[in-house]
This record gives C-alpha cells, sequence and structure tokens, in this order.
C-alpha cells in the first residue's frame, strides 16, 4: 500500500510536475519485488490553512470552511498514479467522494471534523471510511489479499 502527499502546486508546471512523478513512482515500483501487488491510495484534499482555525472563527458556519473541490486536489500527482498504476499491474484507490461533493470539500461532514489540519485526516474520520476502504481493497485485490 503506498500513499504520499503533495497538494496543489500553483505555479508549477503540471506535465512537467506529472513526467517527474511517473518517473518517481516508477522507479518505487521497479524495487520492489515483483510479485508485489500494489495499491496506492489517492490523496486526501488539502487546505491553504487549517479547517480547524476557519471553524474557530465560523462556529454557525462550517459551509465557510469548504473548498473548491477543483482546488483541493493536485491534477499532476493524481494523473502519474494512474498512469504507472495501469503500466505497472497496480491499482489506485480514491476515497475523493468520501471526502467532497461534486463542487466542494467541507471541514466537516454530517456532525464529524474530517481534518485535524491542511490535509492530515481526524482519527474519527479515518475510522469512517474503514468499511469502504476495505471494500474497495477487496475489489482490487480479490479474496486473495
Amino acid at each position: 500500500m503506498l500513499a504520499n502527499h503533495l497538494g496543489p502546486t500553483p505555479g508549477k508546471d503540471p506535465a512537467i510536475q506529472r513526467d517527474d512523478w511517473v518517473e518517481g513512482l516508477t522507479e518505487l515500483y521497479d524495487r520492489l519485488p515483483a510479485t508485489s501487488r500494489i495499491v496506492t491510495l489517492a490523496d486526501s484534499p488539502e487546505f491553504e490553512t487549517s479547517p480547524v482555525l476557519c471553524l474557530s472563527s465560523h462556529l454557525d458556519d462550517a459551509e465557510r470552511c469548504a473548498i473548491p473541490r477543483s482546488e483541493a486536489f493536485n491534477p499532476s500527482i493524481r494523473a502519474a498514479q494512474a498512469i504507472v498504476a495501469e503500466q505497472h499491474g497496480g491499482a489506485v484507490v480514491d476515497l475523493s467522494d468520501y471526502f467532497c461533493n461534486a463542487t466542494t470539500c467541507p471541514a466537516v461532514i454530517g456532525a464529524t471534523l474530517v481534518y485535524s489540519d491542511e490535509h492530515h485526516v481526524t482519527a474519527t474520520f479515518s475510522r469512517s471510511l474503514a468499511d469502504v476502504l476495505e471494500e474497495r481493497l477487496a475489489a482490487v485485490l480479490g479474496s486473495s489479499g
């Protein structure tokens, strides 16, 4: 299981960034035993500042602390993960739809605080994803995973 983090990087050339990550991930895949079944967990949203700080200023309006989904992820990294996984028989598990709706990524979902800082997920929210992650992993790895 691989996971990494590089949030949005305004001003960086997306094609160069994607190619650099394809090269780095390819090197990583190539270092693992040939029998490895590799799954990459797609990154969680990245906030410019901690949602916790925002929420402390907007106790009655958590929606003000949401960020646009279009700004929450680094598309170059996501593309690189998909390219390398496809080339090497790996898989990417993406739980974005559990963090975001069609337009925004809220700081609070239901009554649960999602983030402890700009991109780390709280233990409580993480536990709420356990079943769906297990299902996604089972689908990718099959019953022998």
